[in-house]
């Protein structure tokens, strides 16, 4: 049976946990390397998973390298006013 839940803070203590919204089933699950989030189709649960995601213990570690990457992704995929003017539309 469903358990209602409010918008909070909760901690995750026994190492994995099913929720449910929208038609969605999501499972969060401890790894000895982080966290996995899977999502499924509710009552589908045993099919694969339509989406995934994860992270690892170590990105807590270095929150400067996060930063970075971060930092980095944004400048790679910024475009220059030469870009802009080749591609502006009148």
């Amino acid at each position: 049976m469903d358990k209602p839940i409010d918008d909070g803070d909760y901690e995750l203590t026994d190492g994995a946990a099913w929720l449910s919204a929208k038609g969605f089933a999501i499972r969060i699950h401890t790894t000895d390397e982080g966290i996995v989030v899977d999502i499924y189709k509710k009552g589908n649960e045993d099919a694969a998973a339509i989406a995934s995601t994860y992270a690892f213990d170590n990105e807590l570690d270095d929150e400067e390298s996060i930063d970075s990457i971060a930092h980095e992704y944004i400048l790679d995929n910024e475009l220059d006013d030469k870009d802009l003017e080749e591609d502006e539309f009148v």
